[in-house]
């Protein structure tokens, strides 16, 4: 979601904070043939903008629409970005617009919406997941996961953990997960799900190869997991202090655990070396 408290740049015109409108008759708006991309927006520096726009040119060719397109959308965020006063999480929309018109490309911004301090609680939510391969694209079509998020929120957890026809547990409705077993990182295929994230990528990454499983993980697989992770591009890294929807509700360390406080580190010094490099030239 974005805030009307903020201003919106919409097909090449930047609007004052409540005033930006698409059409009615938007692709978007009424088939949800839309792709988006969330990014943070801090201390004058635009995260890894570039693997966001990689990712929409990925997800915009599955709704049919052609690459290039009109805006260069680098600097349309960049633009977009000179008008605010502060810190923001930022949103990139694009839909298939007005029939014959061509696609619609929106820019607008929201506050950062910080995860618990001391780490989060999570509810295992088991619902239906439908097409694996249409959840692997980061589009408005989110229903699924805004209502179990909801639920999650009724129960007193902070996010909702999702999983497929069969019960495995593939991602968080606003995050990719980690588990700590024996040591090592385990984290979902996308093949099974879950949607390829910016800050899921970055620490597989940074880690070695030898310490991280890509695995299916299931309700046995949290019961006994030392450390669970949330990841993505505002909250960065979110450790889990609680596991509700188990047999039994399951404690976890939280930014206590190891694997947290050592991934938090790797996250850290990517964005040092990201904001150094883009700073300097220029770029944010």
């Amino acid at each position: 979601m974005i805030s009307e408290d903020y201003p919106t740049w919409i097909n090449g015109m930047i609007h004052a904070p409540g005033e930006g409108r698409v059409s009615p008759s938007d692709q978007g708006l009424h088939l949800g043939l839309a792709v988006f991309e969330t990014l943070l927006f801090e201390d004058g520096c635009v995260y890894f903008l570039e693997r966001h726009l990689d990712r929409l040119r990925r997800g915009s060719t599955h709704i049919g629409l052609e690459w290039p397109l009109k805006w260069d959308l680098r600097l349309a965020v960049l633009e977009y970005c000179r008008e605010l006063d502060g810190n923001a999480a930022i949103r990139i929309t694009l839909t298939r617009g007005v029939p014959d018109r061509g696609p619609t490309l929106i820019i607008g911004a929201r506050d950062v919406s910080r995860p618990p301090q001391e780490g989060a609680r999570v509810l295992i939510v088991r619902e239906s997941i439908g097409s694996a391969a249409l959840a692997q694209l980061k589009s408005t079509n989110r229903l699924r996961h805004v209502l179990a998020r909801e639920q999650a929120l009724r129960r007193g957890a902070w996010e909702a953990l999702l999983t497929t026809d069969d019960g495995e547990i593939f991602e968080g409705s606003v995050s990719n997960i980690f588990a700590v077993l024996d040591g090592r990182l385990v984290t979902p295929p996308v093949e099974r799900g879950c949607l390829p994230g910016i800050m899921r990528q970055i620490i597989l990454e940074s880690v070695s190869p030898d310490a991280v499983t890509i695995s299916t993980l299931r309700d046995s697989d949290l019961a006994r997991t030392q450390e669970l992770l949330l990841t993505n591009s505002t909250g960065r890294i979110t450790p889990v202090i609680e596991v509700l929807g188990l047999e039994e509700r399951k404690s976890l360390p939280g930014w206590s655990g190891p694997m947290a406080a050592s991934l938090h580190k790797s996250v850290e010094a990517e964005e040092a070396k990201y904001r150094s490099l883009h700073l300097e030239a220029g770029d944010d």
